[in-house]
Parts: structure tokens; sequence; C-alpha cells
């Protein structure tokens, strides 16, 4: 499979150079006439080369000498290269809110302070979502008003309008008075891995804390401790993550709050039969309706065990010479399935 893979598509692997590049192929022998094909499943070109760029500094460096001829999630503070009237011409640029919200999670384990939800409720009503987006994203993007973002088919719009912790710091020493502590008394840690975005988001929140008597100690992980110590409930009170789904908002609470996929508990080790039934409910086929989704929506809200912030915006940017971009429902780009005019000669 790793020399020559076999597939199904309408493309073959010519080359595959680990963490570098792979290049595709249009074969001339796809089993799926051309009248058949989905939207999503046309060879549109002859050749795709996908190049694997993680530091976003260089993939912009790479959009501007043409080393490629489209790339997405392109970071916000370079956008403005590519657009009307940026240094970097023969370029278009596409917006798409993205499904990837910005979260934290309380450490509900019976050990932990986060145990008592109205804690929980404090540091959420502590947290100025807004304040984030615009230091964060520069405020390119939205705040989230569920655990999620507003882009899957099932978000209710209803939402938008109710109270999701508004930050209100008068309530939220309330909420700290009502779990039974005074300012400066509390002392909590704040884990993140180590995304620059991430680090940004714990300087906030610990400042936001901070203004209400929580200490906060911020513990910065790499990819691996980080990943390790989220199931460990001695390693953290309260830790920033992202989620995200390939289909719906009740995904996103499933693959954080279902307790089938982790040993009887939530992601972070809360356990509540009502919520299980009420997320089970939701995400069946039969009974995914408005009201089961909003019920579990409404219930996720209350007990407040994890807590959404905000979202970004995908950026794509592309040569000028592809006339329409394809995306497929996880916001990526099947590059065979794009539209080309008769001047585009890239890959």
């Amino acid at each position: 499979m790793s020399s020559n893979p076999v597939g199904t598509g309408a493309y073959a692997v010519e080359n595959y150079i680990p963490g570098s590049s792979v290049t595709f192929v249009k074969r001339n022998d796809y089993w799926q006439s051309d009248d058949k094909r989905a939207p999503l499943s046309q060879a549109n070109i002859g050749r795709i080369v996908y190049k694997v760029i993680p530091e976003k500094s260089q993939m912009t460096i790479a959009l501007q000498n043409h080393d490629v001829d489209l790339a997405y999630y392109v970071q916000s503070t370079d956008i403005s290269h590519f657009e009307e009237g940026g240094d970097s011409k023969g370029f278009s640029v596409l917006a798409k809110p993205a499904d990837l919200a910005q979260v934290i999670f309380f450490n509900c384990d019976s050990s932990s302070v986060f145990s008592n939800v109205a804690l929980r409720q404090c540091v959420a009503y502590a947290i100025n979502n807004a304040v984030i987006l615009q230091n964060v994203y520069g405020n390119q993007g939205g705040l989230c008003k569920t655990f999620g973002t507003p882009v899957f088919a099932d978000y209710m719009e209803k939402w938008n309008k109710e109270d999701y912790y508004d930050y209100n710091v008068e309530k939220a020493k309330e909420k700290l008075a009502e779990a039974g502590y005074s300012a400066g008394q509390l002392n909590i840690k704040l884990m993140t891995d180590n995304g620059t975005e991430h680090q940004k988001m714990a300087q906030i929140i610990q400042a936001m804390l901070g203004q209400i008597g929580i200490n906060v100690q911020i513990l910065v992980y790499d990819q691996t401790l980080y990943s390790t110590y989220r199931f460990d409930p001695a390693q953290w009170d309260i830790r920033i993550d992202n989620k995200s789904s390939f289909d719906y908002i009740t995904s996103v609470w499933k693959f954080s709050f279902d307790a089938s996929m982790y040993k009887g508990a939530t992601v972070n080790f809360y356990s509540d039969d009502k919520l299980q039934t009420l997320l089970t409910t939701s995400m069946d086929a039969k009974t995914h309706t408005p009201e089961n989704i909003d019920a579990c929506h409404q219930y996720l809200k209350d007990i407040c065990i994890g807590y959404g912030i905000c979202y970004g915006v995908n950026y794509y940017v592309y040569v000028d010479t592809i006339k329409n971009v394809a995306l497929d429902f996880k916001n990526c780009v099947p590059a065979g399935a794009c539209e080309y005019s008769d001047a585009f000669i890239g890959g």
C-alpha cells in the first residue's frame, strides 16, 4: 500500500514522499462514466500534487512564489496580501466560517474543584468570548452559542438569541460565592497545548479569572504530553481544546461527551445517565429531531461541563485561473472537482 496503493477513485497515486507530497494522476480506466459522477468526484485536471506545508507562514510564501496554486487554512494575518489592493497579484480569496470550535473542558472528576457546577458556571460567565475572538483571531469569526459552531445542518438558529453564559462579571462573582469560595482562595491549573492561538487564549483567560479572584497557573505542553495528560484528572483543572465534526452538531457533542466512548464517562470524567440518554436520543437517526437536539443542548448548557468560546474563519487562497473551488463536507478541497480556466497552467 505504501508503494502502489489500490483505490476506487478517479486518480491513482504516482508518487508519495512521506511528510512532503503526494502526486496523483487521472486514471483513464475509471469505472464510472462522466455523466454519472457526483460533483465532488469529478476529475477536471490531469495531475495533482498535494504538498505538506505545516508552517502557516511558509504556506503564504509558497503561494506568493507560485509554488502552489491553492492553499487552505491560510492564516488571517496574511490574507491582506492576496485581497484586492494587496501586494500579491493574481489571487482570489474564499472565506468560510470554521467548523472548528475553540472550547474549554472542566475537570469533572469527583476529586476536582470543578465537580461543582456553580464553579463551572462561574468561570463561563467570567470569560469574555468577544475579547478572545478580537485578540486571538482579529475578530475574524464568531462567538459560540453552544458547544460547537453554527456551520452544521442541525444547528438551531434560536440558540443565537439565548444567553450562553454571556460575559457577566457580577454573575461570575455570585456563582463563585455560591460554589463556596471567596476571592483569592482558589488556585487552579489551566492546561493547553503549545499552539500559539491556544497560548494566547490561556493568557486572556488567566487575566479574566484573576479579575474575580481565581488564581490561574498556565501549563503548556507539546502535543504528545497534552494528549496524554488530558486523560489524567490529576494534571489539570481546565483545559483548552478545539472540537469539530464531519456532519452534525450532535456529533461534536458525541466525540466529547458520549460515555460509550470513554469507559462510562465523558472525556472530562463526568458521569450522568440523563446526559447519555439525551445525547443518544439526539444522535439516533429516528429521533434526530429539533426538539431532542435542543433538549440536549439545553442540558449541556445547564451542567456546563464544557464551554464553547469562539470560532475562526477558514481562508482559501487560489490563483485567479481557478474559476471555482470545490469543498467537501469537511471543508477540504477535492482538487479534481474544482473548475479551471483554459489559462490554468498549474499541476
